[in-house]
């Protein structure tokens, strides 16, 4: 996990990000987490404009720190000046997917190659462990049932974005008799050989994949932010990228927020949120899920003891009347929080220069560090906070930045990364 923040108004778009790194990992049976708190998040992504990049979810591609796969694009970006920061973004995409020494032909099969062995294991299990397999007295008729089930859930779900029908084709020509193999040998050691055809469990597993690509593939977010050539105003936009599948690596937008004349500020929270929602909405998350939840189960009963007390019968739409009331209550108060909360911190981060832009970008990643740090067993926020600002005219600048070495100690270095700009 992690904590980072974009605060934006129209003179600047500040970057905020912790160092924390989570680590899984097994050792023998026993599953292993370690965190560190020396991750970088935020990068330059081209060397003279003024484009910066998140990462948070996973921090590498396939083995490959998503710093090496930023910096080695930088090095080499050498296009005419892109008129829009989803350029930049395709660019950067498209330079990975083209890769073939960071990600060879072999690399990409194999890496495809675990990811159909880890869905076949998965989906194996799902059905081994399925509730009716475990209590029923007829194993085998159960397993079957249980196949059929998974089978036909995954057959009804749409393919989610951004796979298309034709990448499942493409997939399929990557099953090897490895794979074959190693399916029929799970078979065996789970005694469902004689129950689970081995090509039909092959083949779902590859369209869960696509369907319920959830648990399956490693995600990681990105969020490039900045000024394209044609840009006067900051934007940002947000990505996800789910890796290699085949020859192939999926990523898809998943938002974007552009300041103009008419925006005022605005703050923006990704991965874990939980305490800058508290500070711009005034209400929590967990506390918002609890009052919604708990309002219809309330006005339930509220209604039943009406009912009860004065004899009338219940009407026939006082499920609707009931929902409708929750509804309305909800929409009621939200309304009330952006007006109280949203509308004036955004009017105010509007106003902000540079440097308190920063100072709040930065107190809020701290401040879901202590949270973190107070109500969680795991240290998963947390470290030095790396802050970037971003101008059109003054590019991309570091405010506040960690180092694993003191520039003092290293001259040459300084003089290196000059003469390299």
């Amino acid at each position: 996990m992690t904590s980072e923040i974009c605060v934006m108004n129209r003179r600047a778009l500040v970057l905020a990000a912790d160092s924390a790194a989570t680590v899984t990992y097994w050792s023998g049976k026993q599953r292993e987490v370690r965190y560190f708190k020396g991750a970088n998040k935020i990068f330059q992504l081209v060397a003279d404009r003024p484009i910066g990049i998140m990462v948070f979810d996973s921090g590498d591609l396939h083995d490959i720190p998503w710093e090496i796969v930023i910096k080695d694009f930088r090095n080499n970006f050498s296009a005419n000046r892109p008129s829009d920061v989803s350029t930049y973004a395709s660019a950067f995409f498209k330079y990975i997917n083209d890769h073939a020494l960071l990600f060879s032909s072999s690399r990409r099969r194999e890496i495809t190659q675990r990811i159909f062995k880890n869905s076949i294991s998965l989906n194996l299990g799902i059905i081994i462990e399925d509730e009716n397999v475990i209590a029923g007295q007829d194993k085998a008729l159960e397993i079957s049932k249980a196949f059929q089930k998974i089978c036909s859930q995954i057959k009804g779900l749409p393919i989610e974005e951004p796979f298309k029908e034709e990448d499942i084709e493409a997939a399929l020509s990557f099953i090897t008799p490895d794979i074959s193999a190693f399916a029929e040998d799970l078979l065996v050691s789970t005694s469902t050989k004689n129950i689970i055809d081995k090509d039909e469990l092959i083949g779902m597993s590859i369209l869960s994949i696509f369907k319920h690509p959830k648990g399956q593939l490693i995600n990681t977010g990105i969020v490039v932010a900045g000024y394209g050539d044609d840009d006067y105003f900051p934007c940002y936009h947000e990505y996800s990228c789910s890796g290699f599948l085949g020859d192939k690596l999926y990523w898809k937008p998943e938002g974007d927020v552009s300041m103009d004349r008419i925006d005022t500020g605005i703050v923006r929270a990704f991965a874990t949120t939980a305490m800058v929602d508290t500070f711009q909405h005034g209400v929590g998350p967990d506390v918002f899920n609890a009052v919604t939840s708990s309002l219809e189960d309330t006005l339930w009963h509220f209604a039943e003891e009406i009912l009860k007390s004065s004899g009338a019968q219940p009407p026939s739409n006082l499920q609707n009347l009931v929902e409708n009331a929750a509804s309305r209550h909800t929409r009621e108060w939200i309304d009330k929080v952006f007006q109280q909360h949203v509308q004036p911190l955004n009017r105010v981060v509007g106003f902000l220069p540079v440097s308190e832009m920063a100072s709040l970008a930065e107190s809020l990643v701290e401040l879901e560090s202590l949270k973190e740090k107070v109500t969680q067993p795991s240290e998963s926020v947390g470290g030095p906070i790396d802050v970037a600002a971003i101008t059109k005219s003054e590019g991309f600048v570091w405010i506040k930045r960690k180092h694993y070495f003191s520039i003092e100690l290293n001259p040459r270095y300084a003089a290196r990364y000059n003469n390299h700009q």
